[in-house]
């Protein structure tokens, strides 16, 4: 099944992770995305005793659940580090896809996904791979492991009766201690990373635990299980409170007021805590943690239950809402209990998480993401943890920006540390005021929730731009887009005018769909695409439109129709001028037959008078020289019909049928205008030439995707604004993620880590079938040699995937990388388990399941021999080239594909960090 975890050891991820380290990266993260502390961090904090490097982390959920994921946290910044709730049920049957984050989050998934005593290995392996990793780069203090400058927060949930059972009573123990196993693992991976042994090691996990009071939990349920850790564990104990705190009326008010149209069903708020209970047992138990003489922390806050109108399972009635719409209500929550329970500290505890009277301290996480992180800690409220934005495009990596924005403001502000930060910073009551009307938190401030494209996922060479695959004129975007970045507007109107010659005219009046596709929609805001092309059109330019001329060279329609014109194109409107385009910057000379006085630009609307420019800029385009490809651009003409006549022996093209309408009209325009010129081209023996693309700097795209940059002409707080600055498309323009040069979307929204970018085979790859010639013997028919286009090739490590559908929200494609990709096993209880993809089962021999059919890929002296019931195949083992082949009786023709795939798949792996595990 595929969406159960077999989880491979941990010294052989060990071993994987230290290779990728020798290559700049980890699990897929780069070197530059690491934060590495530093003695004047201004940010740093005390909880439970405890010193944290920085005051953010992972909420409990699917970041925390599996060691692999607590590494990668830790390394982009994550201090504060919620393991994933267990609970005494722990064979959950759970519905797939579990999560849908396209804008606000929901989730059907509400506990660990593995048994308790995975979970405890998960947790113990990934505190030991943390500090083995602290210790191999060098980190400050790197050989304490008993403050290490990080914490293992545990969670738990959901009755008194489950929790005291004896195997989550077994699991708390060892959590708190477990000298021995923890000696006994450090020594395995110790062998793998011999730095680990210089660590002093503590003798349990995790002291700390947060208590989660979902799914009705009573009140008097709640009280008892938190005295229970309180005073029989005595666990510094945090109470995870949830926003139905606030009561129906106020939830419903917060989210009408902000644009969303949630329904919580009055149920919620009859079985969740209400104010008036949650306030003495708070009461309650703050005197019970000073007298055991632990920490009693409250947590903000659970999701929102509510009725499911997501894409999650019609079959879940109720679904949990996590993300910007959870924002203002939990920090309400927060005012709220402020309000009742008096502030938290006295001078010098600011949030260490001491109990001084009053509320208790508050941590957070609700819609924390990089841009509100500083007014939460201002407001006291802290260590936040996130989850849903660490679902979003950029994925745990992001993390590094919360800190980036974090240190900036507090400079700019003089603030040395938190306590400074929180007494210059504003209050809660007055943060709480702004978020219930913040733009940035109302349902409307999202301009884009699905970038996906008709075509399917392809299980090679995927990458795709879906702003160009939107657009109807077949613009190439990211070309133009990064000629603009690179500060050459002349290649990007080149690039422009190679499928659309009316860039002054689409620049002003495109409907724009490709700015609904701008996969920057789902990290910031859409890239200003149709604005670009009309920057690159004014600057680009250097006829009589480029000096913003809206009016044609009238040497250019006065004179008589001239014998050397080859066409004649009829009308004055986006298809004909497109045409016309086309044809000139072809080399041919173009009469456009327009009606009388149709090119004055008196009372003409602004669409007309862009037209105008354009054909202003076609008509000087034969008096710039030859083209970069060495073609000089055909002369224009413009004749009006009442005047002249039109040249003789020409070719005449006109347009009959109606312009298309509605939705993508003005495009579709542009492309009957430019295919009708292609046409008659073709014909004529015309042969275009390609447009230079800028190329692509994968190393910074590669960071570019991590980080949420609003570009110039808007922000998180104010939203959009118009643009107004020619001289700033360049920096907005740089903001492009050039989708089709880079993608890898996937590989960022996966919590697991489970999608991998390998590294390509570099040769040509055979296309075609094996067929059985009339004597009965095999030929390999090869069609097509077509190398691999796409820089990076995408893989499932199908062991750590449990299909949460993540993948499937933001691939551009239609399709889910989850199912459509490789899958590939590394260990055989996973491969036989899902009866489907690759197993490596030595460095010599691949083990192949299609849909549960048999096939194998042996390295042999002849070379890759490829095996299955309906081919026989040997490659090549250096250019993975067919060498020979065999047919099984009855069978006359057998498809290059699958062998081919193996080949590919046997390569990479056998170059990647995959090859380690």
């Amino acid at each position: 099944m595929m969406d159960r975890f077999h989880l491979p050891p941990h010294d052989r991820l060990l071993t994987s992770v230290l290779e990728e380290l020798e290559y700049g990266q980890i699990l897929g993260i780069p070197k530059a995305c690491f934060y590495r502390p530093t003695p004047d961090a201004p940010f740093t904090m005390t909880r439970y005793g405890q010193h944290l490097e920085t005051p953010i982390g992972a909420a409990a959920g699917p970041h925390t659940q599996l060691a692999r994921n607590l590494v990668v946290a830790w390394l982009c910044g994550g201090r504060y580090l919620e393991l994933k709730t267990v609970q005494i049920l722990d064979e959950l049957t759970l519905a797939r896809p579990c999560i849908d984050m396209r804008d606000e989050g929901y989730n059907c998934e509400w506990s660990q996904e593995l048994k308790l005593d995975q979970s405890f290995d998960e947790y113990l392996h990934g505190l030991l791979l943390i500090l083995a990793l602290r210790r191999k780069m060098n980190f400050p203090n790197c050989e304490n492991g008993r403050d290490p400058g990080f914490i293992l927060n545990m969670s738990a949930g959901y009755d008194l009766d489950g929790i005291t059972s004896p195997a989550m009573a077994r699991f708390l123990d060892r959590m708190a201690h477990c000298p021995d196993e923890m000696g006994e693992a450090a020594a395995r991976l110790s062998r793998v990373c011999p730095e680990l042994a210089d660590v002093n090691l503590p003798d349990g996990i995790s002291n700390s635990l947060t208590i989660s009071t979902m799914h009705g939990c009573p009140p008097e349920e709640i009280q008892r299980i938190a005295l229970h850790f309180i005073e029989d564990r005595g666990l510094h104990t945090t109470l995870k409170l949830n926003p139905t705190l606030l009561g129906p009326e106020r939830v419903r008010t917060l989210l009408r007021g902000l644009g969303w149209a949630l329904e919580v069903p009055d149920a919620v708020f009859a079985k969740d805590l209400s104010l008036d209970q949650a306030l003495p047992i708070i009461r309650t138990l703050s005197a019970a943690a000073c007298k055991r003489g632990v920490a009693f922390n409250l947590k903000l806050t659970n999701t929102l239950p509510c009725v499911n109108r997501s894409a999650l399972p019609e079959a879940e009635p109720q679904v949990y809402c996590s993300g910007r719409p959870l924002h203002p209500l939990a920090v309400h929550v927060a005012l709220l209990l402020r309000e009742h329970l008096g502030e938290h500290h006295e001078a010098g505890t600011v949030m260490t998480g001491a109990n001084v009277g009053g509320c208790p301290p508050m941590s957070f996480c609700a819609g924390a993401d990089a841009f509100n992180i500083p007014d939460l800690l201002a407001a006291g409220l802290g260590p936040v943890t996130t989850c849903s934005d660490l679902l979003k495009p950029g994925g745990y990596a992001r993390l590094r920006q919360y800190l980036d924005v974090l240190g900036e403001r507090m400079a700019a502000a003089g603030a040395s540390n938190l306590d400074t930060w929180q007494a210059q910073g504003p209050c809660l009551a007055a943060y709480a005021v702004s978020t219930a009307t913040a733009k940035r938190y109302a349902k409307t401030a999202k301009t884009s929730t699905d970038v996906k494209i008709p075509r399917p996922l392809p299980r090679l060479d995927c990458f795709a731009a879906p702003c160009a695959s939107a657009c109807a004129a077949s613009q190439d975007i990211p070309a133009y887009l990064g000629h603009l970045a690179q500060k050459n507007p002349a290649n990007a109107l080149a690039t422009i005018r190679s499928t659309n010659p009316t860039a002054h005219h689409l620049g002003l009046a495109c409907d724009a769909l490709c700015r609904k596709r701008c996969t920057r929609g789902n990290l910031d805001t859409p890239l200003r695409i149709r604005e670009a092309k009309a920057v690159a059109a004014r600057q680009g330019s250097t006829g009589p439109a480029g000096h913003q001329s809206d009016a044609l060279d009238r040497s250019q329609t006065n004179g008589s129709a001239e014998t050397a014109v080859s066409v004649v194109v009829h009308g004055l409107d986006t298809r004909s001028v497109s045409c016309a385009g086309t044809l000139i910057q072809a080399g041919v000379n173009v009469a456009l037959l327009v009606p009388e006085n149709a090119n004055l630009t008196d009372n003409v609307s602004p669409a007309q008078r862009a037209l105008l420019a354009d054909l202003a800029d076609l008509s000087a385009l034969s008096r710039q020289g030859p083209a970069p490809g060495g073609t000089r651009a055909g002369t224009l003409t413009v004749l009006e019909s009442a005047a002249q006549n039109q040249p003789k022996n020409a070719h005449v093209i006109t347009f009959d049928a109606p312009l298309p309408t509605g939705p993508a009209g003005l495009p579709k325009t542009v492309a009957l205008g430019r295919e009708t010129a292609q046409a008659y081209l073709r014909a004529n023996g015309f042969r275009s030439e390609p447009t230079p693309r800028p190329e692509a700097d994968i190393t910074a795209l590669h960071l570019a995707r991590h980080v949420r940059d609003f570009g110039p002409y808007a922000d998180p707080e104010s939203g959009a604004r118009k643009v107004t600055d020619d001289e700033a498309m360049s920096q907005e323009a740089a903001r492009c993620l050039r989708c089709d040069s880079l993608c890898e979307i996937c590989v960022t929204v996966c919590p697991n880590r489970a999608i991998m970018a390998l590294s390509p085979f570099l040769g040509p790859i055979a296309h075609g079938n094996v067929c059985r010639n009339p004597d009965g013997t095999p030929t390999i028919c090869i069609t097509e040699n077509r190398p691999l286009a796409d820089c990076t090739q995408i893989v499932i490590q199908a062991d750590v995937c449990n299909a949460c559908g993540n993948c499937a929200t933001f691939c551009p494609s239609s399709g889910a990388p989850f199912r459509d990709k490789p899958r590939i096993h590394l260990t055989r209880a996973s491969f036989e388990d899902e009866q489907n993809g690759y197993f490596p089962a030595t460095p010599d021999r691949m083990e192949i399941l299609h849909h549960g059919s048999p096939a194998t890929l042996t390295r042999t002296a002849q070379g890759l021999r490829y095996e299955s019931r309906s081919l026989t195949l040997t490659l090549n083992p250096d250019t993975l080239a067919p060498t020979s082949a065999d047919l099984p009786p009855h069978t006359d023709q057998a498809d290059l594909a699958p062998a081919m795939e193996a080949g590919l798949l046997f390569a990479m792996i056998m170059g990647s960090p995959l090859e380690m595990l």
